[in-house]
């Protein structure tokens, strides 16, 4: 999404976050009011093939409207080696609601067995960056808030793709709040929540187009792409000790502007949180991130402290090389039965 003055806009986190397009994960272009923007999967629609998709398969159908999206520079962005395109995330867009995809493959399982908050963060930012950013036109936007609540878990592997379904809950002069629903199968949902303020534009940002037609489905996967370990060690956490995890900023989990990508940050949160429980049972199943700056020198150092004898963790997230607080977390574990 964007990574501007609150976070990251179309599809990433806020002011330390991502981009149009995703958490900071995907693109980012320079100069959006008072931060960055990153635009991820918008990039992608001139580095990708398009696929005209009348028939999304998804559970919550309204047609959606196509899009024509006109960029000041060619950007060839993710790189062939990054976090997006190995969770081959799919996308397609629309003026008030958007559809992503997830393969659910064993890697994105926590220590349950079931779907990482991280990952779910990750889709979420993906699909509400393009949807904020045509909610906001002529404005743009940034991700200031993030937050993730679980529904039934959702068993790694399984078979069934993650699908998240996003709408645009209020489009003010200020701000944009949507909802994301992302589940897998039969199950109830994952509901997430994302806020987004709304910038000045500038000559720099993408342009939104609509037109008639069917939506167009996108793919950041290459023939190539895909996890070959968990997520967490893909996007090189380490946990270092109790309530205690680390981020090194690599060309894999940054976003164009060089800062690490919103779900990223999610992630190390979500890790940080866990290991304060010695045995290793404990997950994640709530979620609620706050983007203060970017973090583009690192390593990010994600520090966690528990708050009561209710499950509830604080993160905060330190970009160590740059002496500054890049996020502020609130992560709800439980042991795992």
């Amino acid at each position: 999404m964007l990574a501007g003055a609150a976070g990251s806009g179309a599809g990433g986190s806020g002011a330390a976050g991502s981009g149009a397009g995703g958490s900071g994960a995907a693109g980012s272009f320079p100069g959006a009011g008072a931060g960055v923007v990153t635009a991820s999967f918008w990039l992608i629609l001139r580095t990708l093939p398009v696929e005209a998709s009348p028939q999304l398969g998804c559970g919550w159908g309204n047609a959606l409207t196509s899009l024509v999206v006109t960029l000041t520079d060619e950007v060839a962005y993710p790189p062939a080696q990054h976090m997006l395109r190995d969770l081959r995330i799919e996308f397609a867009h629309g003026d008030r609601e958007s559809y992503a995809w997830i393969p659910n493959v064993g890697e994105l399982a926590d220590g349950r067995g079931h779907v990482r908050l991280g990952a779910i963060s990750v889709l979420a930012d993906v699909l509400g960056g393009g949807l904020a950013a045509l909610a906001a036109a002529p404005g743009w936007i940034a991700t200031a808030d993030l937050t993730v609540h679980r529904g039934d878990p959702i068993r790694a592997g399984s078979g069934d793709d993650l699908e998240a379904h996003g709408r645009v809950v209020r489009a003010g002069r200020s701000t944009v709040v949507l909802e994301c629903r992302v589940r897998a199968g039969a199950g109830s949902p994952a509901l997430a929540t994302l806020t987004f303020a709304v910038l000045e534009r500038r000559d720099s940002n993408p342009e939104f187009v609509p037109t008639s037609g069917p939506p167009i489905r996108q793919s950041m996967a290459t023939d190539t792409s895909g996890l070959r370990v968990g997520v967490a060690e893909a996007f090189g956490i380490v946990v270092l000790a109790s309530g205690e995890a680390r981020l090194a900023i690599t060309p894999y989990v940054v976003n164009s502007l060089g800062a690490t990508q919103g779900g990223a940050l999610a992630t190390l949160a979500e890790l940080a949180a866990e290991s304060l429980d010695p045995s290793g049972r404990s997950a994640s199943v709530d979620l609620q991130l706050s983007y203060l700056s970017l973090a583009k020198v690192g390593p990010v150092v994600a520090t966690a402290q528990r708050c009561g004898d209710e499950g509830v963790v604080r993160v905060v997230l330190v970009d160590a090389g740059a002496r500054r607080t890049v996020a502020h977390a609130m992560v709800r574990i439980e042991r795992v039965a």
